[in-house]
């Protein structure tokens, strides 16, 4: 490995003119199967020593994609120790050569309760002061500091509204309504299901109003008709695709399932029986004491709701059964090991 980087030589060509040689003193060549091999050498261990500081740190959490790294804090009545975090992270980084750019770098203050709490603290990594905003975009997911799903509604239904264009000119080119039907599955719904099983359960009635619109103005353009409430389900039979609601909610119960049985069954509470309701009905997953609006329209929340409903109504968990589920994982019930 160290021969096949060590007096690596490169030349600058301008149109006739190429530059005398260099010697490279960093980096890997492009293309190679060993550049990422080495990022995520490095990566791991700067998430290793974030990891330890994690379970020296209460309240403090990390979460990594490939280079998008998010450090979060809960404060409650203490003074913050985000930025003798910070102070570390930028020297682990500047020990493996691999800096983060401050300036691409935000910091936002989320305040997930009634009360209006003044923060006048700054943070800086590598002596450079971190900006404070007022929204934050996630892998593509637009998150506000009141919590509230307002900008990525808007943003998600102005880039599928954007693109019903596109489905114009494929209909004037005389493309028939299955072609179209597949190039509004790929290109615009594509943008409007995006991590749904994230900001979905949080919805209020007018920003679902605003998906399912962006949805009967596509269905106008197929059906070669004008499309609303009353002839939207017939327009979607015609087009042979479930309705945006049901597909969110298919993506839901999928993930819902796959969290159950995979290795972030963590995030939710223990299988056991518990009361739901004050009828006695029994559950089967007990649900966090919610403060707010926020903790009880989470996901988390959702499909603890979904799955106790679906368990007292039919016995199963998402269309499973029970000893299916538990046949795949392991809980503590009743105090027993069950595999």
């Amino acid at each position: 490995m160290r021969s096949f980087l060590q007096n690596r030589t490169q030349k600058v060509k301008l149109g006739r003119t190429i530059s005398a040689e260099s010697t490279i003193t960093c980096g890997t060549p492009a293309g190679t199967k060993l550049a990422p091999f080495l990022y995520i050498v490095v990566q791991n261990y700067i998430l290793n020593k974030l990891k330890e500081k994690e379970d020296e740190t209460p309240n403090f959490c990390n979460a990594s994609f490939v280079d998008d790294l998010v450090l979060a804090e809960r404060v409650i009545g203490t003074e913050p120790k985000l930025q003798s975090i910070l102070n570390e992270y930028g020297k682990w980084a500047t020990e493996t050569k691999v800096k983060p750019n401050p300036s691409k770098c935000e910091v936002m203050i989320a305040n997930f309760g009634g009360r209006k709490v003044k923060f006048n603290q700054t943070f800086q990594l590598l002596g450079e002061t971190i900006p404070v905003v007022k929204s934050i975009k996630l892998l593509g997911v637009t998150l506000l500091p009141n919590t509230s799903w307002d900008a990525h509604v808007k943003t998600i239904v102005n880039k599928a509204g954007g693109k019903l264009f596109q489905l114009r000119k494929l209909h004037k080119a005389g493309f028939d309504k299955k072609e179209l039907t597949q190039a509004y599955m790929a290109y615009v719904r594509s943008n409007l299901e995006y991590c749904s099983v994230v900001w979905c359960p949080g919805l209020n009635v007018v920003q679902a109003k605003r998906l399912v619109r962006v949805e009967k103005k596509a269905l106008s353009i197929i059906c070669r008709r004008k499309v609303d409430r009353q002839n939207y389900e017939e327009a979607l039979n015609e087009c042979g695709i479930q309705s945006l609601q049901d597909r969110m909610k298919m993506a839901t119960n999928k993930f819902g399932l796959q969290l159950i049985q995979g290795k972030y069954k963590h995030f939710l509470p223990s299988i056991e029986v518990v009361e739901t309701s004050l009828r006695s009905r029994k559950g089967i997953l007990k649900a966090p004491l919610a403060r707010t609006e926020f903790a009880r329209d989470s996901t988390i929340n959702h499909i603890i709701s979904l799955v106790n409903s679906e368990y007292v109504k039919d016995g199963t968990i998402f269309g499973a059964a029970v000893e299916q589920v538990l046949d795949m994982i392991k809980y503590e019930l009743e105090g027993e090991s069950v595999k």
